[in-house]
């Protein structure tokens, strides 16, 4: 094609459904004269490929909308990015800057990560038939598995959907009536898949530990997968799942801590947060480190940050 019609740039969607793809990029890349952009699951991994390829390629994860994209996508409005530190300094100012687009929060929070639309039988219809291509098609392009394995994905991704992330692997491992190593495998495939985000728990001293992590989702991810199985789901969880969101790019900075009693909800860069509703008051805020209370209101003062303005990272 290139040296019939000259053609120096190709596109390639899909890529992971040929046959030993990474060795076609690789033999290509060796012609510097092309550019190459491919899509493909979130499922492969080209750390795993080699150093040939890694080398050669830049891997890009397209996570969901953020507020700020779903605002540009659905409505047309043009906001730049603001950065994690304009929003803890320049609260104030910014939350009358958003004031007019606050109302928009919670349908984007169930509908809005993805670019699907806002009607409920649009939206089921379409993330259902992602769900069903990532677990049957997408996963077994770059991973072995089976219908057994497809079948504890789903119940693990349900589980996890229903009860906010957090979960003891030996419990889950009992009532699925499957071994506590698979559940870590099955969680591993989740994560490489995009549909869980990994947040590791803070324990006494703010060590970080190895094993508890709390697996909160892609936004709109829960509510999707909720609504397929006729759940309801809880607030409180999408709005963690918002923040979460937010952090995306940099989610393996963002913690949460792991205490007995009431706890603030998570730490990233040297500061603590508690992610709450309108009502939410700060008696979880509490000892000498720099810390605010995030809600889903308007309200800002020194210690609270409208939860929306962390929509506008990215």
């Amino acid at each position: 094609i290139s040296s019939r019609f000259g053609f120096k740039n190709f596109f390639i969607d899909e890529i992971h459904y040929l046959p030993n793809w990474d060795k076609f990029l690789k033999e290509v890349f060796e012609y510097k004269s092309y550019n190459i952009w491919f899509t493909g699951s979130s499922a492969i991994n080209l750390s795993i490929l080699g150093a040939d390829l890694s080398r050669r390629a830049v891997l890009y994860h397209l996570h969901p909308l953020s507020f700020r994209e779903y605002l540009n996508f659905n409505y047309g409005h043009s906001i730049k990015p603001i950065s994690f530190e304009e929003i803890l300094k320049k609260k104030e100012k910014l939350t009358l800057d958003i004031a007019p687009y606050a109302n928009k929060i919670n349908d984007y929070m169930k509908f809005g990560g993805f670019p699907y639309g806002s009607n409920t039988e649009d939206y089921y219809r379409a993330f259902a038939n992602v769900i069903r291509k990532i677990l049957y098609e997408d996963v077994p392009k770059v991973k072995q598995i089976d219908e057994k394995d497809i079948f504890y994905l789903y119940r693990l991704l349900s589980f996890l959907a229903e009860s906010g992330g957090e979960l003891s692997p030996k419990n889950v491992a009992s009532d699925l009536g499957i071994s506590r190593n698979y559940v870590y495998s099955l969680l591993d495939i989740l994560e490489k898949c995009l549909l869980v985000y990994p947040v590791k728990p803070y324990g006494k001293g703010r060590k970080i530990l190895r094993r508890g992590a709390k697996y909160l989702m892609p936004l709109s991810v829960r509510f999707g997968i909720n609504m397929i199985n006729g759940k309801g789901t809880d607030i409180g969880f999408l709005r963690e799942d918002f923040f979460t969101t937010s952090l995306s790019n940099d989610v393996e900075n963002l913690f949460f801590f792991r205490a007995p009693g009431k706890r603030p909800d998570f730490y990233y860069k040297g500061v603590i947060f508690e992610i709450g509703g309108p009502s939410k008051g700060k008696s979880q805020l509490k000892g000498k480190y720099k810390q605010y209370l995030v809600k889903q209101s308007l309200v800002t003062d020194e210690k609270t940050v409208p939860l929306h303005l962390f929509g506008f990272l990215y």
